[in-house]
């Protein structure tokens, strides 16, 4: 496990009880959110690699190479189109978790001297 990591869940979680608790360092704790942006950053790695696999998918079932199974009714004037719609249902997951990752970085670029007053921002598009 990567060190920032390590330190998020030392931070954040007690590994017995997996529930959240107060810091004693209040200061870093408001200062940083390097954890943060580290997760984040694992997140938009995946969600990259999801990104390329369903581009990959779409494009190899217009070609022809490989049949999508059919979800829901493509066109009334195209008999047997299939729209992709799964593979768009996780294209569009994957540019929002890449877009959290951009609001998280910038986010925990801001604040000024010991305190962070972006937390709120950090929080929510880490939620999302």
């Amino acid at each position: 496990m990567k060190p920032m990591l390590r330190m998020f869940y030392a931070i954040f979680l007690q590994p017995s009880q997996n529930v959240l608790y107060v810091d004693h360092r209040i200061v870093d704790q408001t200062a940083n959110a390097d954890s943060f942006v580290e997760v984040s950053g694992i997140m938009k790695a995946c969600a990259a690699n999801l990104l390329k696999i369903c581009s990959d998918l779409r494009l190899l079932h217009m070609n022809g190479a490989i049949r999508l199974p059919a979800v829901q009714a493509g066109s009334s004037i195209m008999p047997g189109k299939v729209n992709p719609t799964q593979s768009e249902a996780l294209t569009m997951i994957a540019i929002q978790v890449m877009g959290n990752d951009t609001a998280i970085g910038i986010a925990a670029s801001q604040g000024n001297f010991e305190l962070n007053v972006f937390k709120p921002v950090i929080g929510r598009a880490s939620c999302r």
